[in-house]
């Protein structure tokens, strides 16, 4: 199987997922969005969500400089504590991101 993405990391809250990741063979962002909402949807309803799972499109931002995508990173890391869902963001049960983002 083909890498379409490296995840450096994801945090799912209540109403919406943050991903942070580079596409890597991939041909498109759009195509790679379609992809994973599809086979998350479907997994989802098999388990008793509702559908439709996703909201029609996504927002992206396409980081400029290894400073800024620090800084998206560390933005969605920090989710859900300024949702007031932890006190560290590394308590939180939904979130993936290298143990090295929080001892920094």
């Amino acid at each position: 199987m083909i890498q379409q993405i490296r995840l450096d990391a994801v945090v799912v809250m209540p109403n919406h997922v943050h991903m942070a990741c580079a596409l890597t063979k991939c041909s498109s962002l759009s195509r790679l969005m379609q992809s994973y909402k599809s086979f998350t949807a479907h997994r989802l309803v098999d388990l008793g969500a509702e559908a439709p799972v996703w909201q029609t499109g996504y927002h992206d931002h396409a980081a400029r400089s290894e400073q800024e995508y620090v800084d998206c990173i560390r933005y969605l890391l920090d989710n859900p504590v300024r949702a007031e869902l932890v006190d560290r963001a590394q308590d939180y049960p939904f979130l993936y991101a290298h143990e090295d983002w929080f001892n920094g």
